[in-house]
This record gives C-alpha cells, sequence and structure tokens, in this order.
C-alpha cells in the first residue's frame, strides 16, 4: 500500500475533500495490513488518531454495550481523537483481513501547519459527522416516548 493507492472517496468523512485535500492527507497517512483476529485498537488505551478502514471487517465492542458491531471498508475510527486527547470508548478486532490507513497525532499536527485549510475541511468533516451522531443518538432517545425520561 502507498499513498497513490488511497482513495479518499471511499470514506464518507472525505467526500467533500478536493483533490489538493486529498493530496495533502495522503502524504500523511501510514498504511497498514492487519490479519484475521488482530486488535485494531482497545478500550481504555491511548488514542493515537484517526483510523481508515480500506478493506476488510471489524468488530466493535465497548464494556457498556451488550452486543459488538461490525464494520466494514469505509469505516472511520478515532475522528474526534484528532482533536482530543483520552481513552478509547471501544475495541476493534479485526474479523477478516484488513487494509487500513492511519493518521497518527503528529501527522494531524503536521497537517495543521503544512495543509492548514485541508486540516480546517477535515475538523469540519469531524465535527459535521460528530453532530449527526448527537442528532442520532436524540432522535432514539425521543422515540421511547415523552415519559422515558420524566420518571
Amino acid at each position: 500500500m502507498t499513498s497513490e493507492d488511497f482513495d479518499p472517496k471511499q470514506f464518507a468523512l472525505l467526500a467533500d475533500f478536493s483533490e489538493e485535500d486529498c493530496e495533502a492527507l495522503s502524504e500523511l497517512l501510514e498504511p497498514q495490513k492487519l490479519a484475521r483476529g488482530r486488535k485494531l485498537f482497545r478500550e481504555g488505551g491511548q488514542s493515537e488518531g484517526l483510523v481508515l478502514l480500506a478493506s476488510g471487517a471489524v468488530e466493535v465492542s465497548a464494556r457498556r454495550s451488550e452486543r459488538p458491531v461490525q464494520r466494514g471498508a469505509g469505516a472511520v475510527f478515532g475522528a474526534l481523537a484528532m482533536l482530543t486527547v483520552g481513552a478509547r470508548e471501544a475495541t476493534a478486532s479485526t474479523i477478516e483481513p484488513c487494509e487500513v490507513w492511519r493518521l497518527p497525532r503528529e501527522g494531524w499536527r503536521r497537517l495543521v501547519e503544512d495543509a492548514p485549510r485541508t486540516a480546517c475541511r477535515l475538523a469540519e468533516a469531524i465535527m459535521a459527522d460528530a453532530a449527526g451522531m448527537i442528532r442520532e443518538a436524540l432522535d432514539a432517545f425521543d422515540e421511547r416516548g415523552p415519559a422515558a425520561g420524566r420518571e
């Protein structure tokens, strides 16, 4: 895997990136191939940055959730970790061989310095994605009915 192999259009988070933005980002991404049964990251571990799942599938589990979920190619993990520092909220394990692109926190800092327009567009995309997740959670809360939160 080389930066020429990177296809940003497979990731919804990067769908609106220009060719110039994609080039600036791809230069900082670190490719990694993982065999089935490997940990992509562990709950409670320090978040090292953004992970883009290019191929394969992973199972994501967390202590606070009863059911793990599966994510396939195009999934993005750790987007908020680019903007904050903290522990991972879940564990992701490969359930088939995977290829990922990682943008470590140091890469993010370099992007901010070398390509601030691209960094700003990435931050905007991350925040738009986070806002969408919050809206979904609020909608799910509302679906439980008006009395759900008042007892």
